[in-house]
């Protein structure tokens, strides 16, 4: 019999998974709310791969249950090996319409979504996480107070908070 703290171990371990295994990106435990890591020599991950065993020891050990951070940049694992994991962090309505807007001509995030990986906060539409493979990294790029865009693809610019984690 699987208790209660047994499944939420499972479910919460489905997410790290994903981005280690399937996306091929290092993943971070952290605690998300605080914006504190979980793991403090996490640095040596920024451009070489985490060790299967230390990634599966972290599971074990809950690590991931307050929250996940992705490395974005090499892809290590899976079909994309080689490939760089573009991220796009949008926190302002001006920056995602900008980003959705080509000719003048608006797409829907939806349809964006159907070739990309896009995160969202239900109660908070005007913000979005958008990530996709590219066989170049990209320049980092700060937010600026207009569009508030953010663009992400080497271990050195820095994490990303992915689904399970709170923020």
């Amino acid at each position: 019999m699987i208790n209660n703290k047994e499944n939420i171990k499972i479910i919460t371990n489905q997410f790290p998974d994903f981005w280690f295994y399937i996306v091929g990106v290092n993943v971070i435990p952290f605690d998300t709310q605080r914006k504190i890591p979980i793991i403090y020599q996490y640095d040596s991950y920024q451009n070489d791969p985490i060790p299967i065993e230390i990634y599966e020891q972290w599971k074990r050990e809950g690590k991931f249950e307050k929250g996940i951070a992705i490395i974005l940049g090499k892809v290590y694992r899976g079909n994309n090996v080689g490939q760089y994991l573009v991220g796009i962090d949008i926190d302002r309505e001006e920056g995602l319409r900008e980003f959705l807007t080509k000719n003048n001509r608006q797409t829907d995030l939806n349809k964006f979504g159907e070739k990309t990986i896009v995160e969202q906060h239900k109660d908070e539409l005007h913000r979005a996480h958008i990530y996709f493979y590219s066989p170049i990294p990209f320049p980092q790029k700060s937010p600026d107070s207009i569009l508030g865009i953010e663009i992400k693809s080497r271990g050195e610019h820095g994490i990303m908070f992915v689904s399970l984690s709170i923020h």
